[in-house]
C-alpha cells in the first residue's frame, strides 16, 4: 500500500505528460470535441480519488477487524463477496452496454426507458430467486441475514449503474466527491450502530444499504434522469430494440466476467488443493499487494479515457480514434513501466516492512504478478475495438482460452512448484490474452506504439531501477520506503527530461503556474487596495 506515497510527485509528472497529449491531439487534427485535454483533467481527479478510496478502505478494514469478532467479519466477507459477484454477473451486461451507448443515445428517452426496463427485470428475477432461497434455507445463517442480502443486492447494483453513468457523462467531480463521502458516512454510521446499538455485523450491512440508496437517489436527480423518461418512451415496440442491443452487447461480457473471476482466483483454490492453505495466504498477499497498487492507475486512466474513445469513434473517423488510443497507450507506458520496475526492485524491502517474516518468501512472485497485471491492463486498450464495434463475443472467447490455459498449466505445475508456478502461469495467461487481442484487433484497428517515446521511458525506468537498487540496503522502515519511492520517481522524471521527453511541456506547465501565481497576487493586491 505504500506505493500510494509516490503520488504527490506522480501527479506532477502526469500533468507534464498530459500537456503533451493535448498538443499531440492538436497536431493529429482531432476535433476539439474529442476533448483530449479533458482526459488529463479527468485523470488528475480520478487518481487522487482512487488513492483516497483505497486509503479509506484500508483504514476501515483495520478498524472493522477490531470492532467485529472474526466470525462476524467472516460472515460479512462471504456476504459482500457473494453479492458483488452476483451483481457483476447479473447486471454487468446492461451496465457495460449503458456505458457503450450513452454518448450516441443520451438524448433519447428510449435509451433510458430501455435501461430502466433492464434494471427492473433483472432485479425482479433476482428478488424472486432470493426469496425462494430464503424459504429453502430457513434456520440457517443465510436466512438470518436474508433481508439484508436482498436489499444489499438491489441497492448495490443500483448505485453501480449510477456510478458508471456519472463516469461516462464526465461528471468527474461528482463521482469523486460522492464516492469518498459515501465511504466515510458509511463507516461513521457503522461505528455508531455497532457501538451504541450493538447491532454487530448487521450495522455494516445496514449502513451500506442506506448510503447506497441515498447515493442512487442523489444521482437520479443530479443527472436529471427523471426528466429523461416519458410515457412514449415506455412503448415496448420502441424499447425492445434498445434492450435487444443491450443483450447482444452485454451477454458475452457476463461470460467474460465469470471467466475473469476464474482467471483471477482459481489458482488460489488449486494451491490449497495441491499444496497447503499456508501457501494460499502467501500468494494472496503478494498478488493483492501488486494488483491493488497498480490497478489504481490502470482503472483511473481507463475510466477517464473510455468516454473520449467512444466520443471519438462516434464523431470522428477511425484513424483519429486510432491515434487517440495510441496516445493513451503511451500514457499507460509512461505510468506503468516505472511502476512495474519499481515494485520488482523493491519487492524484498516491501515484504520485510509490510509483512510478517513467514510471508517473506512470497516476494519471489512479485515480478511475475507485476508483468501479468501489466499485460492485463494493456489488453484493455487492444480490446476497445471489440467493444466499439459490438463484437464482445471475441472478448469472451479470448478470455476463456486464457483461463483454460491458466487452469491447465496450474494443474501441471502447482503440485511440483507450488505458488511460484501459479504466479508464472498467471503471467503466461495474461500474455496470451494480450497477444490474441492484438492479433485479432489489428485486422480492423491499430494503435501505433510510439517507439521513440517507449525507448526513453524504458531507459529512464532502468536508470530509476539502478538508483533504487542502491537504496535497498538503507530501507528499514515505512518512512524510508516512502522516501525511496518518491526519490525514485524524481530520478525517473529527471531522466525523462534529460532525454528530451516532456521538456517543452514542463516549461509550459511552469509558465502556467507562474501566470496563475501572478494572477493570484494581483487579485490579492487589488483586494487589499479596495479594503
Amino acid at each position: 500500500m505504500n506505493w500510494l506515497h509516490q503520488n504527490d510527485v506522480a501527479v506532477t509528472i502526469i500533468l507534464i505528460h498530459f500537456v503533451s497529449i493535448r498538443k499531440t491531439g492538436e497536431r493529429c487534427g482531432l476535433s476539439a470535441k474529442i476533448g483530449v485535454n479533458r482526459f488529463a483533467k479527468d485523470s488528475l481527479i480520478y487518481i487522487p480519488c482512487k488513492i483516497l478510496e483505497c486509503a479509506l478502505g484500508f483504514v476501515t478494514m483495520l478498524y472493522y477487524t477490531r470492532l467485529f469478532v472474526p466470525e462476524e467479519y467472516g460472515a460479512y466477507s462471504l456476504i459482500s463477496s457473494g453479492v458483488a459477484f452476483a451483481v457483476t454477473v447479473s447486471t454487468g451486461w446492461y451496465n457495460q452496454a449503458a456505458i457503450r451507448y450513452y454518448d450516441e443515445s443520451k438524448n433519447s428517452a428510449h435509451y433510458f426507458s430501455g435501461l430502466l426496463t433492464s434494471w427492473i427485470t433483472v432485479n425482479g428475477v433476482m428478488l424472486v430467486l432470493f426469496l425462494g432461497s430464503l424459504l429453502l434455507f430457513q434456520g440457517s445463517d443465510f436466512h438470518s441475514y436474508g433481508v439484508y442480502i436482498v436489499l444489499l443486492y438491489i441497492t448495490a447494483n443500483s448505485y453501480a449503474i449510477m456510478q458508471s453513468l456519472l463516469s461516462v457523462s464526465r461528471k468527474v467531480v461528482t463521482y469523486a466527491v460522492l464516492s469518498v463521502t459515501i465511504l466515510t458516512l458509511r463507516f461513521c454510521l457503522t461505528v455508531y450502530l455497532s457501538s451504541v446499538h450493538g447491532m454487530g455485523i448487521t450495522a455494516l450491512l445496514a449502513s451500506t444499504i442506506v448510503f447506497d440508496l441515498i447515493a442512487f437517489t442523489f444521482c437520479i436527480f443530479r443527472m436529471r434522469f427523471h426528466r429523461s423518461l416519458s410515457i412514449r418512451g415506455w412503448e415496448w415496440a420502441s424499447i425492445r430494440p434498445i434492450v435487444t442491443k443491450f443483450l447482444r452487447y452485454g451477454i458475452p461480457l457476463m461470460g467474460y466476467h465469470v471467466v475473469s473471476y476464474v482467471l483471477t482466483v482459481s489458482d488460489r483454490y488449486m494451491i490449497a488443493y495441491f499444496r497447503h492453505v499456508e501457501e494460499v495466504g502467501i500468494y494472496a498477499f503478494g498478488y493483492t499487494l501488486v494488483q491493488s497498487s497498480m490497478y489504481l492507475f490502470i482503472s483511473s486512466i481507463m475510466q477517464a479515457a473510455f468516454p473520449h474513445i467512444i466520443e471519438s469513434w462516434n464523431r470522428s473517423d477511425k484513424e483519429s480514434t486510432e491515434r487517440l488510443v495510441s496516445r493513451f497507450v503511451s500514457v499507460y507506458f509512461f505510468l506503468m513501466i516505472p511502476a512495474a520496475v519499481g515494485i520488482t526492485m523493491l519487492r524484498q524491502p516491501i515484504f520485510s516492512i509490510l509483512a510478517d517474516q513467514s510471508y517473506f518468501d512470497g516476494s519471489r512472485i512479485l515480478p511475475w504478478v507485476t508483468l501479468g497485471v501489466f499485460f492485463m491492463g494493456l489488453t484493455m486498450y487492444s480490446n476497445k475495438i471489440f467493444e466499439l464495434t459490438e463484437r464482445t463475443k471475441h472478448i469472451l472467447y479470448m478470455s476463456l482460452l486464457a483461463a483454460i490455459v491458466n487452469v491447465g498449466l496450474n494443474m501441471l505445475a502447482i503440485p511440483a512448484y507450488g505458488y511460484i508456478a501459479a504466479a508464472v502461469t498467471t503471467f503466461v495467461a495474461y500474455l496470451l490474452y494480450f497477444v490474441l487481442s492484438v492479433t485479432l484487433s489489428r485486422k480492423s484497428f491499430r494503435f501505433l506504439i510510439e517507439w521513440g517515446v517507449l525507448v526513453k521511458i524504458v531507459a529512464a525506468s532502468i536508470g530509476m531501477a539502478g538508483f533504487l537498487y542502491t537504496c535497498k540496503s538503507y530501507i528499514d522502515s515505512i518512512g524510508m520506503l516512502a522516501v525511496s519511492i518518491a526519490a525514485g520517481v524524481i530520478v525517473y522524471l529527471i531522466l525523462l527530461l534529460s532525454f528530451g521527453l516532456g521538456r517543452a511541456e514542463a516549461q509550459s506547465v511552469l509558465l502556467r503556474m507562474k501566470r496563475m501565481a501572478a494572477g493570484r497576487k494581483s487579485r490579492t493586491v487589488k483586494a487589499d487596495a479596495e479594503s
